[in-house]
């Protein structure tokens, strides 16, 4: 008896040992699996990357130093005559003039007046405008930006365009100017017409924000008597501003990297009244055939977007506040 109780209690050990050891492998296959498939997914994006993004800017920055028209075989190390050149280029600094007006006239729109148009839309008592109206801002930003330009061409020119044959059909003909084509304009109008098209998207950004604060806050600060440019001035300003940053942040990369439209709509004319600092790149580098140049410049607008977005993160996060 007391043999077979032994001998009972030695197949149990056994059978538990067996059953923890299938416990073992089932978790170690499960943790491979995990890891391969995790390894999959961030491997491919890696690869990615680094083929299109990584690889491409350190070879950009090796070729900076060069003087590589971009095709042929032979490529002479010329130090950091580039760099050197690019801060005696007149043309260059003439660049980020134009890159500077057009950013300060977007930073504005896109911010402070987008601001303004969400809360508008935000306060609407009739959904449906409401619901309307944001339809149309954002419509612009989702159309492809050449169908965008094709279009204001087309409606801008001097003498066939839309807008300069309603202003003489209204009797405002004397406001009828070439809009692409007066070096005194030609700046304002693609700014302009930058502000319609992506307006949309920052627009979108303050209306989620203006959707979290609650109105409870209104309700408190009318009841203490406080106005509406108090409330908007204590209440939604403050709590919007991680949306103004982001939004700030955005809007001054994307304007200090303009190029579609000085590419599309003027190719930086008349003379180079249009001319951006990305479209001086690529004339640089491509018609130019200076690409060790081009990618000069290219590099230092990367540390002057860098430069910028780092002030801009750090004065601008003062402001926010958490409730």
């Amino acid at each position: 008896m007391r043999y077979c109780s032994r001998i009972l209690a030695f197949d149990c050990s056994i059978h538990f040992q067996w059953l923890g050891g299938i416990r073992v492998n089932t978790r170690k296959k499960a943790t491979f699996k995990y890891h391969l498939t995790s390894f999959t997914f961030y491997g491919t994006s890696l690869v990615l990357y680094s083929l299109f993004f990584a690889i491409p800017a350190v070879l950009g920055f090796l070729y900076s130093f060069t003087s590589w028209n971009g095709i042929s075989s032979e490529i002479h190390f010329v130090g950091l005559q580039n760099y050197k050149e690019v801060f005696t280029d007149r043309r260059f600094y003439n660049s980020i003039w134009n890159t500077l007006v057009i950013t300060f006239i977007q930073v504005f729109f896109f911010n402070f007046v987008a601001l303004l148009l969400a809360v508008f839309l935000e306060k609407s008592k009739i959904p449906q405008i409401k619901r309307v109206l944001r339809g149309l801002y954002f419509f612009p930003y989702i159309i492809s930006y050449v169908i965008v330009a094709v279009i204001w061409n087309y409606m801008l020119n001097y003498r066939e365009g839309v807008i300069n044959i309603i202003l003489e059909k209204i009797g405002l003909g004397f406001l009828a100017v070439d809009w692409l084509g007066s070096p005194s304009l030609v700046i304002f109008t693609m700014a302009g017409i930058n502000i319609w098209a992506f307006i949309g998207f920052y627009l979108v950004i303050y209306m989620a924000a203006l959707q979290t604060i609650p109105s409870s806050l209104y309700e408190s600060s009318y009841i203490d008597g406080a106005g509406a440019f108090q409330a908007f001035r204590h209440i939604t300003f403050p709590l919007v501003a991680p949306a103004f940053t982001v939004n700030a942040i955005i809007s001054v990369a994307w304007g200090l990297n303009t190029f579609e439209p000085a590419l599309i709509l003027t190719q930086g004319g008349p003379g180079f009244a249009s001319e951006t600092i990305s479209y001086y790149i690529y004339w640089a580098g491509f018609l130019g055939s200076r690409q060790g140049y081009g990618t000069a410049i290219s590099f230092v607008l990367f540390l002057a977007i860098l430069l910028i977005s780092f002030v801009q993160v750090k004065l601008l996060r003062k402001r926010e506040v958490e409730y």
